[in-house]
């Protein structure tokens, strides 16, 4: 059963400008609505504040519309990085049981068959060098986070709400079938799928 796939996430690559423009046209919704709303409002003071408010909408929706297209041009980059990786014969496969498993906060090492990995967490995680995006293996790190909520009347409930570590090898033992590249001094796997012992 497949675990992690680098293809997977170099499905959004593909429609990097599908995803641009539609962000695009959803920015111009949006700020159309607002400067509808600045020229409906009433009194001089209002209608200034409406369309500056107006107008950082439009800068900032922008803006972040290209940050997006920048990221999935990243992941296009990554993605066929990695192809080409598989392409040229660099891609190698061990098969076997997890050993010498060992947790940690900040990265998890463990080996298949001699071959020693360190999977780093998604925060501490580094792309390739000349790439943006990580598209190789990385495991989520657990989140606390803390929300105010408002409650009846006046008060406000402090809400903690935890989100659990989640790395998909589990301990010693798990049989897998990992596919790894060889580069900036690790092995970066591509490709994770549990096996029948």
């Amino acid at each position: 059963m497949k675990l992690f796939s680098y293809e997977d996430l170099g499905v959004v690559s593909n429609y990097s400008d599908e995803i641009y423009i539609g962000c695009l046209i959803l920015s111009a919704i949006i700020v159309i609505a607002t400067f509808i709303w600045a020229f409906k409002c009433y009194g001089t003071v209002k209608k200034i504040f409406a369309f500056l408010l107006a107008c950082a909408v439009a800068v900032g929706l922008w803006y972040g519309s290209g940050a997006i297209k920048a990221y999935n041009i990243g992941i296009g980059e990554a993605y066929a990085h990695y192809k080409a990786a598989y392409e040229n014969g660099e891609v190698m496969t061990v098969r076997g049981q997890v050993k010498d498993f060992t947790p940690s906060t900040t990265s998890k090492t463990f080996t298949v068959e001699g071959v020693k990995f360190v999977i780093c967490s998604s925060k501490n995680a580094k792309p390739v060098a000349g790439l943006s995006v990580v598209m190789h293996y990385t495991y989520r790190d657990a989140q606390t986070n803390y929300n105010f909520v408002k409650g009846a009347g006046d008060y406000y409930t402090y809400v903690t709400s935890y989100t659990p570590e989640s790395c998909v090898i589990l301990g010693d033992n798990q049989w897998v079938e990992i596919q790894y590249v060889f580069e900036d001094g690790e092995n970066r796997i591509l490709y994770i799928a549990e096996i029948e012992a």
